[in-house]
């Protein structure tokens, strides 16, 4: 899974092959995501169209918990220097 530039947010973010960035409507940005695949969350109170198969996991360098695809870990992005949850290397 890559890293793709979003240039809705000027930020790259993990996505898969076949994500595009889509329109959230319920949060009113841009993701990187498909328009059937939409999940709610009840730690975040936001919706995600990143995948239909989410789990919620807690990030401590963040302390918020993200919606993600349940065999990520958290890695540091090169881009940014920041730790976020990404696909196992």
């Amino acid at each position: 899974m890559p890293l793709k530039y979003n240039p809705y947010t000027q930020r790259y973010e993990y996505a898969e092959e076949d994500m595009e960035p889509t329109y959230n409507e319920y949060e009113g940005r841009y993701e990187y995501g498909k328009a059937e695949d939409l999940s709610y969350s009840p730690f975040t109170r936001g919706y995600s169209k990143k995948g239909n198969k989410l789990v919620d996991k807690f990030n401590p360098y963040t302390g918020r918990y993200e919606q993600v695809p349940e065999d990520w870990e958290i890695q540091q992005n090169p881009f940014t220097g920041k730790y976020e949850f990404a696909p196992k290397k």
